[in-house]
């Protein structure tokens, strides 16, 4: 005598494997809209501590993750969330090569000014310099 068994509902491992999935999901959802941390700590896996930019290993974040888009500059990035629930910060620091001479603030101020004064928020507060094993860097803060 022969016995058939019939299925009446999904099995255990397909009830899994469509559970993993969801969780997926959801987690993937989390870190792109609400708390984008993962996303670096992501990136850090395959990436290591540092990413490269001409010659030297800046160290990136544990919280970020680096961006090439062209062999003269590096974006540095935490995304800010979609919905602010937990009040994360975000950022970036871009790194570029510049092509041609150096920008002189005492000489191209006005310049300067002109186009920071175009964008709503933006005001020039000061002028610093950094100094670094092969010179001096001077920058403008808004």
């Amino acid at each position: 005598m022969e016995t058939t068994r019939t299925q009446t509902g999904p099995s255990r491992r397909s009830m899994l494997l469509l559970g993993t999935a969801v969780s997926f999901g959801a987690l993937a959802w989390v870190c792109l809209n609400i708390w984008t941390v993962p996303a670096g700590m992501f990136w850090h896996l395959f990436h290591g501590k540092s990413a490269s930019f001409e010659g030297h290993l800046p160290h990136v974040p544990w919280d970020m993750w680096a961006s090439n888009t062209s062999a003269h500059d590096l974006s540095i990035i935490r995304a800010a969330p979609q919905y602010s629930l937990l009040h994360s910060p975000s950022g970036i620091l871009l790194f570029v090569r510049w092509q041609g001479p150096p920008t002189d603030i005492s000489k191209n101020y006005e310049r300067i000014a002109a186009a920071n004064g175009s964008r709503m928020g933006y005001r020039f507060q000061g002028l610093q310099k950094l100094e670094g094993q092969k010179g001096s860097v001077c920058f403008a803060g808004n």
